[in-house]
Order: structure tokens, then sequence, then C-alpha cells
């Protein structure tokens, strides 16, 4: 089964965890979402209120009629399945956003980003403010993701081929792995702690464990692995922080709403 998202090539697709629908993007084109069980037919076109490509698209697991993109434009937009028009807009990055992630903390839900500007930033989605971004990372964030509940850590993908781990609770660096040169393109949940890591020419399946030195499990790139190679954990060389007594440094600063104001605030975390 096929069907045309649109005239030009995909650049971020995600999937409903309830419903028959799938969201798309694609180049010079607006976000769509479609019905598999209608014979993958296009039942809302939202409005192209992004002036640049839209690099990741995904669903709010609390509430499934939400879903965020992440965009060239340097902003995030948070939308409603039932409107063609954003709910609101957060500001703050200064390069490109190429990705995002939903995760909650008590009561509380937020949304990670990551950006070419060599920064995470954390934010609040019932004040619609920045709490907090992380800055101490080497190269463009491209990918993050959320372990939650059982482990709440942040992982995030950067261009350097290396993981970090970061506690969601207080945003302190836990762990780096390093993946070799090759960018992590993406990193997705199989699992509590299993994670499914993506970099040009290879896939990588790696269970990350804070407590615990862990390594690939398998992996499957332009050379295929062989069988003996599979049984045998590759390590990854891992550099092993001790949690510092003070906050990371940096400033947060960066919020949007309906009438795309900007506001700044500093926090120790959450």
């Amino acid at each position: 089964m096929s069907f045309r998202a649109g005239s030009s090539s995909v650049t971020a697709m995600t999937i409903h965890p309830t419903q028959p629908y799938v969201l798309s993007s694609a180049y010079e084109s607006p976000i769509r979402l479609w019905n598999w069980e209608e014979g993958w037919q296009c039942t809302r076109t939202f409005d192209d209120e992004h002036s640049g490509t839209v690099r990741q698209i995904t669903f709010n697991p609390k509430d499934a009629n939400c879903f965020a993109s992440a965009s060239e434009d340097q902003t995030v937009k948070v939308w409603n399945l039932d409107s063609p028009k954003s709910s609101y807009t957060l500001f703050g990055h200064l390069a490109q956003v190429n990705c995002l992630d939903f995760f909650a903390h008590g009561d509380q839900q937020y949304l990670i980003s990551g950006s070419d500007d060599l920064t995470a930033r954390i934010w609040d989605l019932e004040n619609r403010v920045c709490v907090y971004t992380i800055r101490a990372l080497m190269a463009p964030v491209l990918s993050v993701l959320c372990l939650l509940p059982d482990h709440p850590y942040l992982i995030i993908g950067l261009k350097d081929g290396t993981l970090h781990l970061f506690s969601s609770a207080n945003f302190r660096l836990v762990r780096i792995i390093d993946l070799g040169c090759s960018k992590v393109r993406s990193v997705n949940l199989m699992g509590s702690v299993r994670v499914v890591i993506e970099q040009e020419g290879a896939v990588s399946i790696m269970d990350i464990d804070p407590e615990q030195q862990g390594g690939i499990i398998s992996e499957v790139g332009a050379n295929m692995v062989d069988a003996a190679r599979l049984d045998v954990a590759w390590e990854a060389q891992l550099d092993i922080f001790q949690e510092p007594k003070e906050d990371l440094p940096g400033a947060v600063s960066g919020t949007g709403n309906t009438n795309s104001t900007q506001a700044s605030e500093e926090c120790d975390g959450i």
C-alpha cells in the first residue's frame, strides 16, 4: 500500500497512537492529515504557517488530539486536529529546529526541542514558556527522545555522533555515549529502555540504562553484520559524569502564544 503525500519529498511523518491517522509534511507543502481506513484520503490540510520546511511532527501522548511541529523557521508550533490553524507558537531558538518530543513531570506537560543552534529547550506547555535551555552541547541537535515514566531521562542525539543522556527532573548530564562520527539522525523507543538509533548508513539497537555500561546489541548498516556480531554487544565508549553540585549554566528565553509574544524566565529545573 502506498499513497502520494505531496508533490515533493516528504520531510516528516507520524502515526496517531489510537486513530487511523497519519500526519505528513513535505518541502514547500503544508502539514496534512491522512485516514488509512478511508483509502488514504486527506481529511485535513493545515494552514501553511511555517515559513520554513517542517523537520519533525509528533503527537502528544497525553492528548492525542494535539501535535507539535518543528521547523527550519526556528519555531515550534502546537496544533489541534480540529482546527487548521496552530494553537500557539514557541519562539527562542536561533537556528532551525530539527526535532521535538513531549514528556510529563507530575501533572505538568512539557516539550523538548532540539536545534542547529547547539541547544535543546524545555517548554512548559501550560504557560507556553521556555523553562530551561540545555547549552552544554558541541554539535547541532538532530534528535530527542524522552524515556518515561519508569526511566525519567532525556536522550539527545547530536550531529557529531554522540548521545547525551540527561535527567528530565533537573536536566543534569548523566552520560555521554559515543557512537562514532556518523550523525544521529533519529532515536526511537522500543520497550522501556531499548532504543533504535538511526545514523547515516546504519541502524542500531541499544539498551539505555544509566546504572550500567550498556552497548549496542545489534547493528545493521551498509555492511551487514554477521550472526556472531549480533551475539556480542559492541561496547560503546561511555563517559560517566558525577552529578554536579550546581545547576547547568544557561539562560532561559523564548515563548510563543497566539499573539506571538516573547518572554524570558530563569529557573533551576522543573
